[in-house]
């Protein structure tokens, strides 16, 4: 009688326990597969090593917004254009100078109205017009601008300087395509879109080039008015490689919303290595100095006389803050 105690006493007991240890040792393989994946994706792009060895790096991004002014769809039109210049040290410190347009009065003409968001260390600040502002509200957009532009821009090595928890995930599709995919998460959210952080992605890969294919994720949607609006699905669609230095990033991205009628899409070019200019994250109340040396993205200035044009809406930067 004893001895069938105690065998069932190892059964109830033991088989919680022989299953705990199963889970453990999945979770460990799936983070291990995803260490190994994030290696693959930094050596398919030219090696983490180079990344940090450069000091930095730097590139014009176009932000095209378009929509779908039809509810029924229809054609998709561009609503607006932002032209950035983005600078990053390796760590993702750095700036983005946007141009927006804003319409001049005196000369009554539309003037590039230039704007800059800078995060460094424990600080943050815009500068426009001359001035500089470190309101905690304008500190915090433009630390989340600049932490997005890096995750976006800098894939993957943003995901390795960001201190992303990468996990294996059970291979995939992508339309007829056969994907690799990873759960990623970050220890420290982004603000990925209307004031709305997201810590956990899912990264779909190339399996033969290990280049990242999509980003998705869900917006949960905390402050929207309609309570009986559910989550949104999200994803961003990279695609080309643009040559900076010694490694390569996505040269085009573009935001989907699930049934959205919005699509945001970015185009990188004039992309140099190189560590940011020390004078560009120099605090202003500090040293009483605005920068005045921001260089501007001027990958996509209207051409010269006598050369094609685009139309205004197509070559003229706008848009708002």
């Amino acid at each position: 009688m004893r001895r069938l105690f105690l065998a069932l006493l190892i059964v109830l007991c033991g088989a919680p326990l022989f299953a705990r240890a199963s889970a453990q040792d999945l979770d460990a393989r799936a983070r291990a597969d995803g260490a190994a994946q994030l290696a693959r994706m930094l050596e398919a792009s030219g090696g983490l090593a180079a990344w940090r060895a450069q000091g930095g790096a730097a590139w014009d991004v176009l932000d095209t917004l378009r929509v779908q002014p039809e509810p029924d769809g229809g054609e998709w039109r561009v609503h607006h254009r932002v032209a950035r210049r983005a600078v990053f040290d390796p760590a993702g410190q750095g700036w983005l100078h946007s141009e927006y347009a804003r319409y001049d009065e005196p000369s009554a003409r539309v003037v590039v109205d230039p704007f800059r968001q800078v995060s460094s260390g424990d600080a943050a600040w815009a500068e426009h017009g001359g001035r500089a502002d470190r309101a905690a509200p304008t500190a915090a957009r433009a630390r989340d601008a600049v932490r997005r532009e890096f995750l976006l821009g800098a894939l993957p090595f943003a995901l390795a300087e960001l201190g992303a928890e990468v996990r294996a995930l059970e291979p995939g599709a992508l339309g007829d395509r056969r994907v690799e995919r990873v759960a990623v998460h970050l220890p420290s959210p982004v603000v990925m879109e209307d004031s709305e952080a997201v810590a956990d992605f899912e990264l779909l890969l190339d399996p033969e080039t290990a280049r990242p294919l999509r980003l998705a994720y869900t917006l949960v949607g905390a402050d929207r008015d309609d309570p009986e609006r559910g989550p949104t699905q999200a994803w961003i669609d990279f695609s080309g490689r643009l040559e900076v230095g010694k490694v390569f990033l996505p040269a085009r991205r573009e935001l989907f919303h699930a049934g959205g009628t919005r699509r945001l899409a970015g185009e990188l070019a004039r992309a140099s290595a190189g560590a940011p200019a020390p004078a560009g994250l120099r605090r202003p109340w500090i040293s009483g100095l605005v920068w005045s040396g921001a260089e501007r993205a001027t990958s996509w200035d209207p051409p010269a006389r006598g050369a094609p044009r685009r139309s205004a809406l197509e070559s003229a930067p706008s848009g708002g803050r």
